[in-house]
């Protein structure tokens, strides 16, 4: 056999083999990783329905206590007076409040007053007089406490939340004098409020009384479980079996995602192999066609290239596109390869940085920035300024407005800080929960005054409602600041507990307030 003919073989065969094993290698490794990764994000995306569904339960639980505390309410369940129900319960008051309807029932746990539209008496009629049969239930633990459970009816096939509150006085000196009832169906329509919320529809599957399928042992005698089907490469099914308080009913509510992570790893797969294909044959092609210093000498240059690549270990090193056509092609196309996984690992490093709320740094990177800017600080004996922010009774933010509404909150609350600190290279950081940290490098004692007061003012002027904060009607924040250049004595976490004791010092001292330290 012709030595050309024999190279072109043998070529072809090393080729096919290499092309098998990083077929399998990306196939049983890669994808396995990334198949992981995906089901993650998809658990979150099941995760989000269901925070959204109970963050619907949670208002609801407000709105009952804010009812349930209202004098006129505390008269009404003794005496039915008609001003109590013309003031407050006319028509289409329990669509305004979103819920399915409304129960006032005494002490006895018997039905004082229902209101629901005509159209559902039916169906409110078997609700309440499964509710009256459920008082043990729904008074445990204590009698005199807000609660919400799932039931089931089982006439109506028919699952729907109950939200019990106690009624008494505004001020709570009064014995307890009944319970006001507001009843939430789990139907479609509650389902297509899910779905703005959610991005997706949501529907529901079916309700029974047997196992829970697809449901794992660890969640059996949860409130809920989830699952996750692929129906094919290019979409999911998120699964979410609700479960009623008994834990013998379960209702499956059903939602269909897009695979983008799948979509993308099978695109820069088909992309990759192709690029691969391409490159092999053009090498095989060149070695037999030259058999010399034309095809071995360009094939030990790109050799080297990748070479220099691997030992690099980083995804900035780009092959050389100069040389014969056939291998600037070669390079080129291994550059596109690795500007995309370039791009894809950058897109990832950005997402492990940043608060996934406020867009700003998080915790982790937060020390990263800061152990460096500190050490440059004691090196060049300039001035440190750190400001360590907390906003101001931001749980009874979150009881009053909700989960949701105190999400919002931080964000405002982070762009107003982004916007005031305005350089570049100081550190504006998410520092845990409700608290904020910025770290001001080569600053004075007077511009550090300068970024906490306009902080201040320009959240005033932000103007957040707040109406249980005991400092404001509107949502403030209290500061703790330091300037200093940082000794050589002074270990860098230590400064940051410094910091912390100023702030627990401007909320002792009344919140809203900054209390700054400047130090030689």
């Amino acid at each position: 056999m012709k030595l050309k003919k024999l190279v072109f073989i043998n070529l072809l065969v090393l080729f096919s083999v290499s092309i098998i094993v990083v077929i399998g290698v990306l196939k049983f490794h890669t994808f396995n990783l990334f198949a992981q990764i995906e089901v993650e994000k998809l658990q979150e995306r099941n995760h989000l329905i269901v925070r959204s569904i109970l963050n619907e339960i949670e208002r609801l639980q407000g709105t009952a206590r804010d009812w349930a505390q209202f004098d006129d309410s505390y008269h009404f369940i003794q005496d039915l007076n008609q001003d109590y129900i013309d003031a407050n319960l006319v028509p289409g008051v329990v669509d305004d409040l979103g819920v399915f309807g409304l129960l006032y029932l005494d002490l006895e746990f018997k039905t004082r007053y229902g209101m629901v539209p005509e159209s559902d008496r039916p169906l409110f009629k078997l609700i309440s007089d499964q509710i009256e049969s459920e008082r043990d239930r729904l008074l445990a633990p204590a009698a005199d406490s807000g609660k919400s459970i799932l039931l089931y009816n089982e006439s109506a096939d028919q699952f729907f939340w109950v939200v019990l509150e106690s009624i008494t006085d505004s001020e709570e000196k009064e014995p307890v004098n009944g319970y006001l009832i507001m009843i939430k169906l789990m139907d479609a329509e509650f389902m297509e409020q899910m779905s703005a919320i959610f991005g997706a529809p949501i529907n529901i599957i079916s309700s029974h009384s047997v196992g829970c399928d697809g449901c794992d042992e660890l969640c059996k005698n949860t409130a809920f479980c989830q699952r996750i089907d692929f129906l094919d490469n290019n979409k999911a099914a998120l699964l979410i079996t609700f479960k009623d308080d008994s834990r013998t009913h379960h209702l499956l509510i059903q939602s269909f995602v897009v695979r983008d992570l799948n979509l993308q790893l099978r695109n820069i797969f088909i992309q990759t192999l192709l690029a691969l294909i391409f490159i092999g044959g053009v090498i095989v092609v060149a070695i037999v066609m030259l058999l010399g210093r034309f095809v071995l000498s360009p094939i030990g240059k790109a050799a080297s290239d990748f070479t220099r690549c691997a030992e690099n270990k980083e995804m900035t090193t780009r092959l050389d596109e100069t040389g014969p056509r056939e291998i600037k092609q070669m390079a080129i196309s291994a550059n596109v390869m690795l500007d995309k996984i370039q791009s894809l690992n950058e897109q990832l490093q950005s997402m492990a940085r940043t608060d996934e709320l406020t867009g700003i740094s998080n915790k982790r990177h937060f020390y990263e920035l800061y152990d460096k800017n500190f050490s440059r600080a004691r090196r060049k004996e300039t001035s440190l300024g750190i400001l360590m922010i907390d906003v101001d009774h931001f749980k009874q933010y979150n009881d009053l407005y909700g989960h949701l509404a105190g999400d919002e909150c931080l964000s405002v609350v982070a762009g107003v800080l982004r916007k005031t600190v305005g350089r570049t290279n100081d550190i504006v950081a998410r520092f845990g929960g409700e608290e904020f940290i910025v770290v001001l490098d080569d600053v004075s004692v007077s511009g550090l005054k300068g970024v906490c007061h306009n902080f201040l003012n320009a959240l005033e002027k932000a103007a957040i409602k707040h109406e249980r904060s005991s400092v404001s009607s509107i949502v403030t924040c209290s500061i703790g600041a330091i300037s200093l250049i940082p000794p050589r004595s002074l270990e860098s976490r230590d400064l940051l507990s410094q910091v912390d004791q100023l702030l627990y010092r401007a909320k002792k001292n009344g919140r809203n307030r900054i209390e700054l330290e400047a130090r030689s």
